[in-house]
């Protein structure tokens, strides 16, 4: 995503390229990675009135599992009460582009 962050930033668009720990690194998987994403967007959010940015036109992109993390990240309002990842509040993230992902991770049946 280095490419495509660096082109839509040479065009002015003001670009937030995140890493997250992977499931074969210390922390990584579940629920490290969805943490390290949640922490990002929130970040985003709090950072946005400094740095001039509308949230409201936030668009997520991400790519092969990163698409999947930004599908995940539009849908978490949904994720419950009990669960480590739940926040009262999450950032509405509206927009999201997954590339080469999986939008379906439900068992066939």
């Amino acid at each position: 995503m280095r490419n495509v962050a660096g082109a839509l930033a040479a065009q002015g668009i003001a670009v937030w390229n995140v890493e997250y720990r992977r499931v074969d690194e210390a922390g990584g998987g579940y629920p490290g990675t969805f943490q390290d994403m949640i922490a990002a967007i929130d970040l985003l959010s709090a950072d946005a009135e400094k740095y001039r940015l509308d949230p409201a036109r936030v668009v997520a992109v991400g790519h092969s599992a990163g698409g999947h993390l930004v599908q995940w990240l539009a849908g978490r309002s949904r994720v419950p009460a009990s669960s480590p990842l739940h926040r009262p509040e999450p950032f509405a993230l509206r927009e999201v582009i997954a590339l080469g992902s999986i939008g379906d991770l439900r068992k066939p049946r």
